[in-house]
């Protein structure tokens, strides 16, 4: 009898023994006893820090476990599993953020208002949210881009004296308002023509027998009038301008100097070279520039 008892009690061991593996099995496998969920998949392009297990949430609250990640093309396909208390619209968005300073890092879904929910097995897009350290060096980069365009402005603008910038500003300043002085002018002018000549248009129509031929006259002769006094201003900017290429030619004034000098055109180029490639950085990654997030 004594030997039929131990036999029963390791029998008894082997079986609760046998149990607690199968549990913890499913436990390390995320899979789920005593809920039932549903599986989604988030792509990302990056799950820096992102393990098996680390939670899901909604508005600060675990939702959810990341079941599996894998390698699809050139994404991340993230597998996570959801109560199936917990129903997230289609237009539903998902992030990867950080949970803590030390790196802890979790999935954060943001409800939509969509009237349809996603299904089992269904995939959207997620978002990468950098870290701290991330943001740090890139504004790092972004200083030490924006340093070596002042310095080479501070170059450029070094060899001029400030004579020579205030005359470069008055030029150009005048040059803009004489030229939209032209433009409106012309407009006028020519917005006169036009209505001339439709008017002159319909009146030929029964000019036969119509007793305005000499207001139809009259109108043409103030039409080639205008016209005259058109290409008279347009020859007088053309003589301004032919005057402005031969100073520049000659080497005077600002643009002259740029003309002549090679240096200052090559400070320039370099200086348009680096605002483009920052320009182009910040419409490709604003994410670096200017969202910050703390939790």
């Amino acid at each position: 009898m004594a030997k039929r008892g131990d036999e029963v009690k390791i029998g008894l061991m082997i079986f609760v023994s046998f149990v607690l593996l199968l549990v913890g099995i499913m436990v390390l496998g995320n899979y789920r006893l005593l809920h039932r969920g549903y599986t989604l998949t988030v792509m990302l392009n990056n799950v820096r820090g992102l393990h098996k297990g680390d939670p899901v949430t909604t508005l600060g609250m675990e939702v959810g476990k990341v079941q599996n990640m894998t390698i699809r093309e050139d994404k991340v396909a993230v597998t996570v599993w959801i109560d199936r208390k917990f129903k997230f619209p289609i237009d539903s968005s998902a992030k990867l953020q950080g949970t803590t300073v030390m790196g802890g890092k979790c999935i954060e879904f943001e409800p939509g208002k969509s009237k349809e929910y996603f299904k089992k097995g269904d995939t959207l897009v997620g978002e990468y949210e950098p870290e701290m350290t991330e943001l740090a060096t890139a504004a790092q980069a972004v200083g030490r881009q924006l340093q070596l365009v002042l310095w080479q402005l501070n170059s450029v603008l070094g060899k001029l004296s400030p004579k020579q910038v205030n005359e470069s500003f008055s030029s150009v300043k005048a040059a803009g308002q004489e030229l939209k002085k032209t433009i409106k002018t012309s407009s006028r002018q020519l917005e006169r023509v036009l209505k001339n000549f439709e008017a002159l248009s319909e009146n030929l129509n029964d000019l036969a027998n119509s007793p305005k031929v000499d207001s139809s006259l009259t109108a043409l002769a103030q039409s080639s009038q205008d016209l005259k006094q058109i290409t008279a201003r347009l020859q007088r900017s053309s003589n301004h301008l032919e005057m402005i290429t031969e100073k520049v030619n000659r080497g005077e004034g600002t643009l002259g100097k740029l003309a002549k000098d090679d240096s200052l055109y090559y400070n320039i180029q370099s200086l348009v070279v680096e605002l483009r490639e920052l320009i182009r950085d910040f419409q490709e990654h604003p994410r670096r520039y200017i969202r910050l997030e703390l939790f």
